[in-house]
């Protein structure tokens, strides 16, 4: 569990209020690892029946998964994933990214 002081400096670091922290704590927490130009594969396990992966093409192509992508831009819940192949970037929620070892 965080403190009031850790909760306030991740409050100031994410541009999140109070309320939102304590509302969805894990999603922030996964979102102070992961920042803008950081390195990150999918996670196959949680992309692969979500909604997002139903709004499109069921085949999911190797490279999500077998390749590295980097953070172009990032909202509260989700961000945009540029991967080195010639693909246009894509959105996806932060709990299906894990930073890239």
């Amino acid at each position: 569990m965080m403190n009031i002081q850790s909760s306030l400096i991740l409050c100031y670091w994410t541009g999140s209020s109070l309320y939102n922290l304590y509302k969805q704590p894990l999603q922030l927490i996964i979102m102070a690892g992961i920042k803008k130009g950081s390195l990150v594969k999918v996670v196959k396990e949680k992309l692969e029946g979500s909604l997002e992966a139903k709004a499109s093409d069921v085949r999911l192509p190797s490279y999500l998964f077998d390749s590295k992508g980097e953070i172009v831009e990032l909202n509260e819940e989700y961000a945009l994933v540029q991967f080195y192949v010639p693909t246009p970037n894509i959105w996806l929620r932060l709990d299906q990214l894990a930073e890239a070892k």
